[in-house]
């Protein structure tokens, strides 16, 4: 009967280590996911900022020679 309840007892012992073990697991994969989100909405930014550079530039390019050829079309 001591044997079982010791095994009983080392058993949850290393089920407590294994979900410990799982859970920081868990935890550096979400942490890794939130800085993948992260890089990608400042890349996304970044993006979005370089087109808006060149539309502005070809705006102002359509601007300075009406009636010619419309590069933005």
């Amino acid at each position: 009967m001591e044997a079982a309840l010791s095994a009983i007892s080392q058993a949850h012992v290393r089920s407590d280590i294994a979900f410990a073990v799982a859970k920081k697991a868990l935890d550096a994969m979400r942490q890794e996911g939130q800085g993948s989100l992260a890089l990608l909405e400042s890349a996304a930014k970044l993006q979005q900022q370089a087109v808006d550079r060149v539309t502005t530039s070809l705006q102002r390019v359509n601007a300075l020679r009406p009636g010619e050829l419309d590069v933005l079309a």
